[in-house]
């Protein structure tokens, strides 16, 4: 993921234009990535429910976990979501976008 540019950009700012990018405070860092998603306990480490941020949209004042999750399930196809079965991923998607969109 590294390679791809797409991970070098806050998903967020691309999407919404709803921020000014800001990095760590304490870094300098400005993109890091965000799983937004949890599974059985554990983060989903799959491509498309990783999403690149901000600091200030990951961790700082401007997080919201919905819009991250919605970022992460417009990126998803349906045989992604079909490996985590236990969760209605259409019902959060269609309830996000009513919410952001």
């Amino acid at each position: 993921m590294a390679m791809d540019p797409y991970y070098h950009t806050c998903a967020r700012q691309a999407v919404f234009h709803d921020h000014v990018c800001q990095a760590d405070p304490a870094t300098g860092k400005l993109i890091e990535w965000e799983h937004a998603f949890i599974y059985g306990g554990q983060q989903v480490n799959e491509k498309w429910a990783i999403i690149p941020l901000c600091w200030y949209v990951h961790r700082g004042p401007g997080l919201d976990k919905n819009i991250n999750r919605l970022l992460a399930l417009r990126r998803a196809t349906a045989d992604d979501l079909q490996k985590y079965p236990r969760s209605n991923w259409m019902q959060q998607k269609l309830y996000l976008e009513k919410q952001y969109a």
